[in-house]
């Protein structure tokens, strides 16, 4: 199943192949456009800027908690996790309980109020251990963080011939976003 936000209807909708529409949640009420979603069975969570809220199935804001800086990227950590990767000049990225949006590790420095980019310069996904990985700015390295405690458990260094691969031409774009081949 996916969930994915409708500007038009200021809806969630989510939807299964095979099944359709499973469900749609109004979240005009949250005050807010969402830039970034995580969902489970019991919980959803939308983002915007340093905000995040988690609401109830009517659309009701539950918790609004503040973040260190603009969220970047965003993932569902099984079973209880969402990590977050920010919009900032070195990597940070937090592991956030998914009952109650509290903190429960993090990775990197954590950025000074203003200390931000516009541009997203790290991302993040889960990988089938459970475990994330962390790609920056212009290189073609991953760093593995352990999922349940965020310590870094090593890199993937990618060559091309045996050699180190170009880095990346961003120029004032943002590092693309990522996928794991599962």
């Amino acid at each position: 199943a996916a969930t994915c936000y409708d500007p038009a209807t200021r809806m969630l909708i989510t939807w299964m192949q095979d099944a359709g529409v499973l469900g749609a949640i109004d979240v005009s009420k949250a005050g807010m456009v969402p830039e970034r979603l995580v969902v489970d069975d019991d919980r959803i969570w939308i983002m915007a800027g340093t905000v995040m809220k988690q609401l109830n199935k009517a659309g009701q804001v539950q918790r609004t908690i503040t973040l260190p800086a603009e969220v970047a990227d965003v993932d569902f950590l099984p079973p209880n996790g969402i990590a977050i990767s920010y919009r900032t000049p070195a990597p940070f990225i937090e592991r956030r309980d998914i009952k109650t949006g509290s903190e429960v590790w993090t990775y990197g420095k954590k950025p000074r109020k203003g200390e931000s980019t516009s541009r997203v310069l790290h991302r993040i996904l889960r990988n089938d251990e459970m475990n994330l990985v962390l790609v920056s700015h212009d290189e073609m390295v991953a760093t593995i963080l352990d999922g349940k405690k965020g310590d870094s458990l090593g890199q993937a260094v990618f060559t091309v011939g045996d050699a180190a691969p170009p880095k990346l031409t961003l120029g004032d774009k943002d590092r693309g976003a990522i996928t794991w081949w599962w």
